[in-house]
């Protein structure tokens, strides 16, 4: 788990114990109330009325500031990082055929990344037929563990046109039919033109298009011959 985990869990937990007290003072009131006792009945009910409220507020405040200092760190940590031109190739399957677009690029962390959901990852955007190419895969090198120490690590993304059939993309998976939502879609597939991607890495909100250009045709070629077919 990260920090801003940690800081969830214990606010989670701190909370429980504030109405868990509540209860047990509440019980503890009832019974002396039963019992007729008195003495000392004032203070326990002031007590279980502002005992839960100073111990909610109080971890309300310290949990905030403990996400505020999370926030400013891996900000920093952030702004601190410096990421590298993007590098795109085809990406091939088993049998040595184009099935969609690999991303290479590398990240130097100069203070280290301790918030893995702030860890980077593309988007590829294909504008004919508009649409998003899948992720598939991602490699990170060296393997980062809980956290990004400070050093350089290179990362490389696989990305692959949804249609795939879900054979060349689970290994467990047995079935070879593409995957198409509609005749029109398909059409759409066959006809795409040759372009480049554009290509988002987040958090940094770096655009880029794909230095080489590809077709969406060639994916579907590079499938058939990878094993899939159509089974309309």
């Amino acid at each position: 788990m990260d920090q801003g985990s940690w800081i969830r869990l214990g606010r989670i937990f701190a909370l429980g114990v504030a109405a868990v007290s509540a209860i047990v003072l509440w019980v503890v009131y009832g019974l002396l109330w039963a019992r007729g006792a008195p003495r000392g009945q004032g203070a326990l009910l002031l007590t279980g009325i502002l005992c839960p409220v100073v111990v909610t507020t109080s971890v309300l405040q310290v949990t905030r500031l403990l996400r505020v200092a999370h926030e400013r760190r891996t900000a920093r940590q952030l702004a601190h990082s410096q990421m590298s031109e993007v590098v795109d190739e085809l990406l091939l399957g088993t049998g040595g055929h184009p099935i969609g677009v690999r991303l290479r690029y590398s990240v130097v962390y100069a203070d280290g990344l301790d918030d893995l959901h702030y860890m980077p990852f593309a988007t590829v955007h294909v504008n004919d037929p508009p649409g998003n190419l899948l992720a598939l895969r991602k490699e990170v090198s060296p393997p980062a563990g809980g956290r990004y120490g400070k050093s350089e690590y290179r990362f490389a993304e696989d990305h692959v046109p949804s249609f795939l059939p879900a054979a060349l993309l689970f290994p467990d998976s047995k079935d070879p039919c593409l995957r198409w939502a509609s005749e029109a879609e398909r059409t759409a597939v066959l006809e795409s033109p040759p372009q480049r991607f554009e290509i988002l890495i987040e958090p940094y909100r770096k655009q880029s298009e794909t230095t080489k250009v590809y077709t969406l045709k060639t994916f579907y070629e590079g499938a058939l011959e990878e094993g899939a077919v159509e089974c309309r």
